[in-house]
C-alpha cells in the first residue's frame, strides 16, 4: 500500500506480488476463511487482475454472509475491489447499506467516518460526490455542515 500511495506502480506491483504469495498460502491452508480470501481479492485488484479479484471478493463475501460481524467486512472488501477495478457505481451501491453498521474489530476496512475519510483504500472513490455524501452521513454531529 505504501508504494501505491507513493504512486510507484512498479514497486507497488512487486510488493503486491510478495504479499500475494503469502496470503495465497494462508488461503490454501484455510480455504473457508472469507477474511483471508477478501485480502487476497484486494491484492489481486491491486495487481490489476480484475476478473480474479472480483471472483475472489464475491466468494469471500458469500463465505462471510452468515456472520453478523463478518458480513460487513465482506461487503467492504467487495466495495474496495469494485473501487480499485473502476466500478464506482457498484462500490457505492455496496457501501450504502453499511452506513451505521459495525464491521468488527481489527479489520482492513470498516464503514466508519474515520476510515472513509482517511483510509487510502477508498482513494478511487474520494472525488465521487456519492462517496462524499456517505462520509458526511457518518460524520460526528459537530462535523456535519
Amino acid at each position: 500500500m505504501a508504494e501505491r500511495l507513493r504512486g510507484d506502480k512498479s514497486a507497488s506491483q512487486a510488493a503486491f506480488l510478495i504479499a500475494r504469495a503469502d496470503i495465497e498460502n494462508a488461503v490454501a491452508a484455510d480455504p473457508g476463511n472469507g477474511r483471508k480470501l477478501g485480502v487476497l481479492a484486494i491484492i489481486d485488484a491491486g495487481l490489476e487482475h480484475h476478473e480474479l479479484a472480483l471472483a475472489e471478493a464475491l466468494r469471500a463475501r458469500e463465505q462471510m454472509k452468515s456472520s453478523a460481524t463478518d458480513a460487513p467486512i465482506g461487503d467492504c472488501n467487495l466495495a474496495i475491489v469494485y473501487a480499485w477495478t473502476g466500478q464506482r457505481d457498484r462500490a457505492i451501491t455496496t457501501l450504502e447499506p453499511l452506513i451505521g453498521q459495525p464491521a468488527g474489530r481489527n479489520v482492513l476496512a470498516q464503514p466508519t467516518y474515520g476510515d472513509f475519510k482517511l483510509n487510502a483504500l477508498w482513494d478511487p472513490l474520494r472525488e465521487d460526490p456519492r462517496f462524499q455524501a456517505l462520509v458526511q452521513r457518518l460524520a460526528p454531529p459537530a462535523s456535519k455542515q
